[in-house]
């Protein structure tokens, strides 16, 4: 009986002390592990005040309570949380802040004392910010091992669209430790490069196939690549780091309307492609009055309204993909094949679109998952739909063919009208030749330059990762933008040999070839080069091209080297016949197969990529000795020796 008060005691004690280390945990933030993201609202203690009070007055007259989500919340707020470092070493972190106009920022010891302060928020540049991020607000902290720190943060609002979203803003808040920032959002950046350059492609390669069949579905589909680029860009903080530095709220405002105009522009494109004016009449009035729905609630939130609107943005975006699948799936069972594209197109892109519309409705800041799912589903969407795209116009030419075909036999009964139309055909088709020579080149010259950026960022990927899977993936990636650099760099070969005025003037013939045999020294050590040329012999043509010619029939003799054999032989004669220049260049090489021969001066052909050659070589060659008035041809012989013979005129008549 005597123990009884004494365990009574002993249990309210101990009842006391487990209470108290709970507020203590609740209250205070206990770091015992490095590289961490927290979320901080459970520590949270907010007091809402409608004047622009002070530290000191927060301090001594502030009514903190714990934050409970769906509470009223003034313009301005001092929110406070305490931080505990267990750790044996110094801690540094980030905490992050949205949708803040002003933030000013208090890091206080135990005593109270200020021992470092910070202002920032959405409306200060960039560049001003503690630090320099363009995606929302971030402070830097530093707590000292085994020491605590209190934070005290005013968080002010004096616009529409940070107040709406006070509530998205406290349950928000993180704390990033060691490199968990740098993983989360600096390094992330490489990987996004590499999504926004092939986006870039994707709207120049459509742009001029724009430029070249003068589709409406073209335009539309250029016009919602645009606003999509401008949305992640936005939406990713990218566009304030860059182009809006100094103009941070100006990439809000484009960060919350820009999915408007993505879902307008999504269902233009989608109203032309799948033709619903024609297909589909009655779902194609609901699709008009979705793009109505987007101006209206684009107003809806430039009158002030952001987070009603956002939220409806949100729900309409979503139902609009919807009606669009459900479009699709009508027009596949109608027989309209280019909707296969589009119907494949938009499943996935259904699928992650609803999530991230969840994820955003939810409240809660985008997980790596949903971002990247989206982005991989974008960009198949995309490529598809590029693809759905060329199918469409190939079922338009091949309508425009048949109705030519039934044009043409009518026309047969009158020779003469025929006659007129085929002279016309020509004419058009050696307009289109010459357009379609320079969508070329302007393709491959405009391609080059962010293919050179992904070739730089795939190097520094590979100076930076250690992992060996994601150095492999790099590295295939490297080679594969590099061959295609090649083949581009060789287009743009065919144009400027097409299009280059022909400029005569005298060569002599052995001091050019000498200057090719010094320019391949090295790569000609394993040959034994035998030099033949006529003496004095001086001949009046384009040097260039002319070298162009023996250049890449060199390049040719020494890149086919047969390893069997144990010597490597290369022979190189010039002269004159007549009133040409003949040269032969002779190798014994690997030799080239009967069945290549007819088409060996033909674009890529099939021994080209046997050998993993590009396939323009000798098509270039064959196209510069003709701008010379001059051709090569391929000696045959029984000992299958490669033997390729050049004669162009000694004196080069001038073009008119």
């Amino acid at each position: 009986m005597t123990f009884k008060p004494v365990i009574a005691v002993c249990s309210i004690l101990m009842f006391w002390v487990i209470s108290s280390q709970g507020i203590a945990q609740n209250n205070a933030l206990i770091l015992n592990e490095d590289n961490s993201i927290i979320d901080l609202t459970p520590y949270l203690r907010y007091w809402n005040t409608s004047e622009n009070t002070s530290l000191e007055q927060a301090l001594t007259q502030g009514d903190f309570a714990p934050y409970e989500e769906g509470k009223s919340l003034d313009k301005m707020q001092w929110i406070s949380f305490n931080i505990e470092n267990q750790l044996q070493e110094t801690m540094q972190g980030k905490i992050n802040f949205t949708f803040t106009d002003w933030v000013d920022f208090y890091v206080l010891d135990e005593n109270d004392r200020v021992i470092d302060q910070a202002k920032s928020g959405d409306l200060i540049h960039v560049s001003d910010r503690p630090v320099k991020s363009g995606l929302m607000v971030f402070h830097e902290i530093e707590i000292p091992a085994n020491e605590m720190r209190k934070v005290y943060v005013k968080l002010k609002s004096t616009t529409n669209i940070s107040y709406q979203f006070k509530s998205f803003t406290l349950k928000s808040i993180k704390l990033y430790t060691g490199n968990t920032y740098y993983l989360s959002f600096e390094k992330e950046k490489i990987y996004q490069s590499l999504f926004y350059g092939a986006l870039f492609i994707m709207f120049f390669y459509n742009f001029f196939l724009l430029i070249m069949v003068r589709s409406s579905s073209y335009l539309y589909y250029i016009v919602f690549l645009f606003f999509l680029i401008v949305f992640f860009s936005s939406n990713g903080g990218y566009l304030a780091d860059t182009l809006l530095s100094s103009a941070p709220r100006m990439d809000l405002y484009i960060r919350f309307l820009s999915p408007a105009f993505v879902t307008l522009t999504y269902l233009s494109f989608a109203r032309s492609f799948l033709q619903t004016r024609n297909r589909n009449p009655k779902l194609g009035k609901v699709t008009l009055m979705m793009m109505i729905l987007e101006v209206v609630l684009m107003i809806i939130m430039l009158l002030g309204f952001w987070k009603t609107g956002r939220t409806l943005v949100i729900i309409s975006a979503a139902t609009s993909f919807i009606l669009i699948f459900i479009l699709a799936i009508k027009n596949v069972r109608r027989g309209f094949t280019p909707a296969r594209y589009f119907l494949a197109a938009n499943a996935l892109f259904l699928l992650v679109g609803i999530v991230f519309a969840l994820e955003r409705l939810s409240g809660s800041l985008p997980n790596d998952f949903g971002q990247y799912a989206v982005q991989i589903a974008i960009l198949l969407e995309i490529a598809l739909l590029s693809v759905g795209l060329a199918d469409r116009i190939n079922v338009i030419k091949n309508v425009l063919a048949e109705q030519a075909l039934e044009n043409e036999r009518l026309e047969t009964r009158r020779a003469q009208e025929k006659r007129k139309i085929i002279q016309q055909k020509n004419k058009e088709l050696e307009r289109s030749y010459e357009e379609l020579d320079t969508f070329i080149y302007k393709t491959a010259h405009d391609i080059k330059g962010p293919l050179a950026r992904l070739m730089g960022l795939s190097n520094l990927a590979l100076m930076e990762i250690k992992e060996k899977k994601a150095r492999a993936y790099f590295d295939m990636f490297y080679k594969d933008t590099k061959y295609l650099n090649k083949i581009l760099s060789r287009l743009s070969s065919v144009h400027d040999i097409s299009a280059a005025r022909v400029d005569p003037q005298q060569v002599d013939v052995n001091s050019l070839l000498d200057q090719l045999l010094r320019e391949n020294k090295l790569r000609l050590e394993p040959f034994t080069v035998e030099k033949s040329v006529q003496a004095e012999l001086v001949v009046y043509s384009d040097p260039g091209l002319l070298k162009f010619v023996i250049s890449d029939l060199l390049d040719n003799a020494i890149k086919f080297i047969d390893p069997e054999k144990e010597e490597h032989i290369i022979e190189i004669s010039a002269r004159t016949v007549e009133d040409m220049l003949e040269i032969n260049l002779v190798d014994n090489g690997i030799g080239i197969k009967e069945e290549d021969i007819p088409s060996l001066f033909e674009m890529f052909t099939r021994a080209a990529a046997i050998h993993g050659s590009i396939g323009l070589g000798l098509y270039m060659v064959n196209l510069a000795a003709a701008r010379l008035g001059g051709s090569v041809v391929l000696v045959t012989n029984e000992a299958n020796i490669a033997h390729f013979r050049v004669r162009i005129p000694i004196n080069y008549a001038k073009e008119e």
